[in-house]
């Protein structure tokens, strides 16, 4: 991934160029040598990413040629700010000290001009060693307008109901079970789905759970996510907050004991369903299964990759197995999401496209995931041409194991679809990677972390006044349409007016499609995840790399640990552009951490604390101050749910944030500080405890 990674940056030191250029006088030539080398670099690549499994050695280089676009892009970003810095501020001193400043300007223009001609070389070196390997410079590159449209086609998200083929008898035997008004022996009753990743479990679910039959029956309704890292309060709040969402506040003021209580009340007077989706062990089952009555008129309905889970929660209960579609059904739903209102283009009539199709569809061995991103990637190809390219990507990535196993099938599947993005969104889907298992994502925290790293680009406003908010929804949608991600819509009841100019609430990964974009985030060293939830460091699994180069997003998942567990070398972290800790309980950042390591993330362009709390906040005279102001490239800054002493003149230094996240928040300022003197170039949402 090279090539994306590659043509951001060069947009981004181009732009530099041309905006912040009065600041970059006196290394104006060496900045745009270095800006014709990372071109000249960029146009091999395309087929040094595709040779770079040939050959350690081209692995290598392909590593190096993105750290070497990174340090770039830092290098003229940090001296044109701190010279614009410099000189707006030598206008108010006396002339003695204004010629100090002219003289130390001039010495640090020349230093800059030395390491740019080094970094030049550098990358001229490796320029040449891509060529003598045999590397070629790609000929053919889309128009600027071509990509354009690429990347604006018309996009709408499917519905669940596009994607339900064959299972209307598995809906008519469960929904019977569901309302079935006898008791189960010795246990409550437990309704269970079962199956592999991508066989349509929750999609199931989700038919039993807003079928009319069901809401007829029920007289309340639960649906919480059951992730790998989960917490019995979580699972508990998540519960009772469906119940009582107007309760919402108070709730989460409530001790475990208290939510168990009000459950088990709840559940013996009425008829609730509750659904428990992608539970992986029994663990969690044992810590929240006192808040279920063992006999009442409410059923569990339950999802899980593991039979004996289910069978472990409800010896009793009735257990589906989720089966695979047939190849008429696989068909049916290749149709659905890849001919529908298709245009036919180029040779091949759409009996040729059905025989191709039927041939494509038998590699995704009946799984309806498969399935769906296989017409994910087809919906793009409008010519018999450009569905012949992918039959016969297909058959080359899967001819290597005859007996591979599906799971193995539907990475390569998964691995087409995304080789198959437009360069630009392909680091905008890896960053994805860096969110919870099963988190609703915002959109809007989405869009500005991309805004904050360039990877949301100008060049793709189509004109008639587009934000870049609206770009980065165009690529959300492209994602969306490709089956890559899954977003929940804004949606409008009959005579009310939009308010959101968003067409998304949120989005989120599949669990599969999770899966690979944490390896193919991996693989490319493009971030790396820490876990403390138990005291001691853990790299979650897939968030390590065997590969060489600098990663440059760290996240950091706490628990209720203090984060300065997180200790990183200065050589690791000074490459960071993006730093993320949250806590899922309440964790802690002492002033070791505020005053000592913060120094290192000299480079960050997005920095956010979640749920982490500074120590002895009350008195805000000797509590440590979070000290940001030296972060000069910062673009995003959340505090979430965060408790911090802050001080103005920190912050007032952040001259290019772009975005300020204070939700839930409670900041204590050393002295008043008025909204203005922030230079916000998108919003400020200050929360409800903002203090000063």
């Amino acid at each position: 991934m090279a090539e994306p990674i590659v043509s951001f940056l060069l947009e981004t030191i181009g732009h530099l160029l041309i905006e912040e250029g009065k600041f970059l006088s006196g290394v104006t030539e060496e900045a745009k040598q270095l800006h014709s080398e990372l071109k000249m670099m960029r146009a091999l690549l395309k087929d040094a990413d595709e040779k770079r499994h040939e050959a350690e050695v081209v692995k290598e280089w392909v590593s190096q040629s993105k750290d070497l676009a990174y340090e770039a892009e830092n290098m003229v970003e940090t001296h044109a700010f701190r010279l614009a810095s410099r000189q707006m501020a030598r206008g108010t001193r006396n002339v003695i000290r204004r010629y100090t400043c002219i003289v130390n300007e001039c010495y640090i223009r020349h230093k800059v001009g030395l390491e740019i001609q080094n970094l030049n070389a550098r990358v001229s070196n490796l320029r040449r060693s891509f060529q003598e390997y045999g590397i070629r410079a790609a000929t053919e590159r889309e128009e600027s307008s071509s990509r354009q449209q690429q990347l604006r086609m018309t996009y709408s998200y499917v519905a669940d109901d596009e994607d339900f083929v064959g299972l209307e008898h598995d809906i008519e035997k469960l929904m019977q079970v569901l309302v079935n008004e006898a008791e189960f022996s010795g246990s409550c009753g437990v309704v269970s789905i079962c199956g592999m990743g991508g066989s349509g479990k929750t999609t199931l679910a989700r038919k039993l759970y807003n079928h009319p039959n069901a809401k007829h029956h029920f007289d309340s309704f639960a649906w919480v996510c059951i992730s790998q890292q989960w917490q019995t309060r979580e699972i508990l709040q998540g519960i009772l907050v469906s119940f009582f969402p107007e309760r919402r506040r108070e709730i989460e003021k409530w001790r475990d004991d208290e939510m168990v209580g009000e459950l088990l009340r709840f559940q013996q007077n009425g008829k609730c369903l509750v659904v428990l989706d992608d539970i992986w062990s029994t663990d969690a089952w044992e810590c929240i299964k006192v808040a279920f009555p063992i006999r009442n008129k409410g059923k569990i309905l339950l999802t899980s990759r593991n039979k004996d889970v289910a069978m472990r929660i409800g010896p009793n209960g009735f257990h589906h197995e989720s089966r695979l579609l047939t190849d008429a059904e696989s068909w049916e739903l290749l149709q659905r999401k890849a001919l529908r209102d298709r245009p036919i283009q180029g040779d091949g009539d759409v009996h040729d496209f059905e025989v191709l199709g039927q041939q494509m569809v038998k590699f995704c061995g009946g799984l309806p995931l498969a399935v769906v991103v296989l017409g994910g990637i087809l919906a793009t190809k409008h010519s018999f041409n450009e569905w012949n390219v992918v039959y016969r990507n297909i058959k080359s990535f899967l001819a290597k194991g005859e007996s591979i196993e599906h799971q193995g099938k539907v990475h390569k599947i998964l691995g087409l679809s995304y080789d198959n993005l437009p360069y630009k969104l392909k680091p905008c889907f890896l960053y994805l990677s860096a969110f919870y298992e099963d988190e609703e994502v915002p959109i809007e925290r989405l869009y500005q972390l991309w805004m904050a790293e360039g990877m949301v680009s100008a060049e793709d406003q189509m004109g008639g006044g587009e934000s870049m908010m609206d770009i980065a929804e165009s690529y959300l949608g492209e994602l969306a349409k490709r089956c890559m991600v899954q977003v929940q819509q804004v949606t409008v009841a009959d005579g009310e007016t939009l308010r959101s100019p968003r067409k998304f609430w949120s989005c989120h990964l599949h669990d599969l499609m999770r899966d690979f974009c944490i390896a193919k985030a991996r693989e490319e060293n493009f971030l790396k995840v820490f876990g403390y939830q138990h005291g001691n460091e853990v790299e979650l699994a897939g968030s390590t790399s065997s590969s060489t180069g600098n990663i440059h997003r760290h996240v950091i998942y706490l628990g209720d640990q203090d984060a300065s567990n997180y200790a990183q070398e200065g050589e690791t972290t000074k490459h960071l552009r993006t730093l993320l800790f949250c806590a899922t309980k309440h964790g802690s950042m002492t002033a070791q951490l505020a005053e000592s390591q913060m120094n290192m993330f000299k480079m960050l362009r997005s920095l956010t604390i979640q749920g982490v709390n500074s120590p002895g906040l009350e008195n805000s005279k000797n509590s440590p101050k979070l000290p940001i102001g030296h972060l000069i490239h910062l673009r995003y800054l959340s505090l979430r749910s965060s408790k911090f002493v802050m001080s103005p003149s920190s912050i007032s230094r952040l001259e290019h944030l772009e975005t300020l996240d204070l939700s839930n928040a409670k900041i204590v300022w050393t002295r008043n500080v008025p909204l203005r003197m922030l230079r916000l170039r998108s919003y400020v949402n200050i929360g409800e405890n903002w203090k000063v």
